[in-house]
């Protein structure tokens, strides 16, 4: 149920927020690749999942977008899993393709995340906060007059985070998405 209120907030938000000659907006789903959470200094691996989130770039150069994300991604390991929801902003360039109008966009956000609980092997932290760099490359493919088909292959990590009993950290781990831009 709650993918689903998630996928219809999702969705609505993408019909009111309608872009702009200079904005885009947009929805990917995807797969999070397995990684490696340290707790503590301990590390331990974690399962691959499911990847989702809604995006607004504006244009403040030619071929420079200033990007705003909300993501959710599900962090599982042994018979636990919590959704990890972050949200920030970066930059993408943007490189067209000869005599196309296909757009290759390698981008890198900075964000802040959060996970409400964890517990892994016997570590336990209420709400932990973290410190997200996602460096990415889209490839925008348009159909229609104003839509497009987004790819993204990136890595998700957190550097740094944690809370107040606990440094927890997440390894660079594979995205890989799909979405449409509106």
């Amino acid at each position: 149920m709650k993918i689903f209120r998630t996928v219809l907030f999702l969705c609505t938000a993408a019909f009111f927020l309608q872009a702009g000659e200079d904005s885009l907006f947009g929805i990917k789903f995807g797969y999070l690749g397995p990684g490696t959470v340290k707790v503590a200094g301990t590390a331990f691996g974690t399962d691959a999942s499911s990847v989702y989130g809604a995006f607004f770039d504006y244009r403040v150069a030619e071929r420079l977008y200033m990007n705003f994300y909300i993501d959710r991604q599900n962090i599982a390991a042994f018979d636990y899993s919590e959704p990890l929801l972050d949200f920030g902003g970066g930059f993408k360039a943007v490189m067209h393709l000869k005599e196309s109008a296909v757009m290759l966009r390698p981008g890198i956000a900075f964000g802040y995340g959060m996970i409400p609980e964890i517990d892994l092997g016997g570590y336990t932290a209420e709400s932990t906060s973290y410190f997200i760099i996602k460096p990415s490359l889209e490839v925008v493919v348009p159909f229609g007059s104003e839509n497009a088909v987004v790819g993204e292959v990136g890595f998700i990590s957190a550097p740094a985070g944690g809370n107040v009993d606990y440094s927890v950290t997440l390894d660079p781990t594979l995205i890989m998405r799909l979405g449409i831009i509106f």
